[in-house]
């Protein structure tokens, strides 16, 4: 009797605590469904702003690369002055509307600074004020300064120099002797620092194995570049006469530089690239010595921040552009053949022999600061943004 009794106690107690719990899980179950609404709602919105991010990003990419393939003369110089991307509609990105513009700020020691803005989402519009895009995006904002300066001032003359210029009457001459694109002396225009141009060419050879030898042999060198060499250069031909090396990038030469001084003939053809020489030596034995073993061809710059000696021969023609300069010092002339383009030295240039005539560099492929390729752009900030 006891025990029949105590089973219908036990009986008792289960369905209480089945109550209990009942009640606890009408609690719960709700809530924990609610949770779990939230989350999935909560993660279809951050896939949602990650793919934003994605597109704004790649909106931003975009632009930056249009900026740096654009020449530079080209671009806006005023402020609220736009440069949209793409021109005309918009960019559709893993189901994301994108659209990005590029807006002139200010020049600072005379390199520019420009913002983009890159905006991403499922209704994105082509439209420049953002007050008129719908009410939900990502926003990139990424401010832009140029890291060399412009060179086509300097470039728009035979002969430009910040003081002075000779040319070797009966041996020598220049043109247009007078008026637009005749030399100019004692020239104030944007003048490149060494640091700008140190900045603007090494960022192409910095992924280059550094040449360890003082010397390259133009006879086994049929091609050249992007070359960075630490050190003094010697560039000779010391095989058969004739040979042709060609540049397919620039060379940074970190030290002087000798270039067909001695040895046999050959041809250097610039094929629109640069000779940058990174030293600022003053009189002999000059930063940058090209010799008559040289004949230059094509259209190419040759760049040294001390004195230049140019001597070779000259087969480049008016189709071609060619352009010498000495950043800190003299460019000295006595080229075996006429020149066409622009000599520019610092402290003067010295003209002994052949005519300098001044052609338009326009269309042409040079690898100089605002020419061509186009400037190489810093990153300054990054800011990103989701309006909602």
């Amino acid at each position: 009797m006891n025990k029949l009794k105590l089973l219908h106690q036990q009986k008792g107690q289960v369905l209480i605590i089945l109550l209990i719990l009942l009640a606890v899980g009408g609690l719960i179950i709700p809530a924990t469904l609610t949770a779990g609404r939230s989350g999935v709602k909560n993660g279809i919105i951050v896939e949602q702003r990650t793919d934003e991010l994605y597109a704004a990003d790649a909106g931003a990419q975009s632009a930056l690369w249009w900026l740096k393939k654009m020449p530079y003369y080209l671009l806006p110089v005023t402020p609220s002055t736009y440069i949209e991307f793409p021109p005309s509609g918009v960019l559709t990105c893993n189901g994301e509307r994108i659209f990005a513009f590029v807006e002139y700020v200010d020049t600072v020691n005379e390199l520019r600074r420009y913002r983009i803005t890159s905006i991403a989402g499922p209704d994105v519009i082509h439209d420049t004020n953002l007050d008129n895009q719908p009410a939900a995006y990502t926003k990139i904002i990424a401010f832009v300064s140029s890291v060399s300066c412009d060179l086509t001032g300097i470039m728009s003359n035979a002969i430009t120099s910040q003081n002075g210029y000779t040319v070797q009457g009966g041996q020598g001459s220049v043109s247009p002797p007078s008026g637009d694109h005749a030399a100019e002396s004692n020239y104030a225009g944007i003048w490149p620092t060494a640091e700008q141009l140190y900045q603007f060419y090494w960022q192409q050879v910095m992924t280059t194995t550094p040449y360890s030898s003082n010397s390259v042999n133009v006879s086994n060198t049929p091609s050249i570049g992007p070359f960075y060499r630490n050190g003094a250069l010697n560039i000779e031909n010391s095989g058969a006469a004739g040979a042709t090396m060609t540049l397919h990038g620039p060379l940074f030469i970190n030290g002087n530089a000798t270039i067909g001084a001695t040895g046999h003939d050959f041809n250097l053809d610039l094929n629109g690239q640069t000779i940058y020489v990174n030293s600022n030596t003053v009189g002999l034995p000059y930063a940058l010595q090209i010799g008559s073993k040289c004949t230059i061809s094509g259209s190419g710059t040759i760049i040294a921040l001390g004195d230049i000696e140019f001597k070779p021969g000259i087969s480049s023609g008016p189709s071609n552009y060619l352009f010498v300069m000495s950043v800190l010092g003299m460019s000295y002339l006595q080229p075996g053949g006429n020149f066409y383009g622009t000599v520019a030295g610092s402290t003067t240039v010295y003209d002994q022999n052949g005519t300098i005539t001044w052609v338009d560099p326009t269309g042409t492929d040079l690898n100089v600061p605002g020419v061509g390729s186009g400037t190489f752009w810093g990153i300054k900030t990054w800011d990103i943004t989701l309006d909602s």
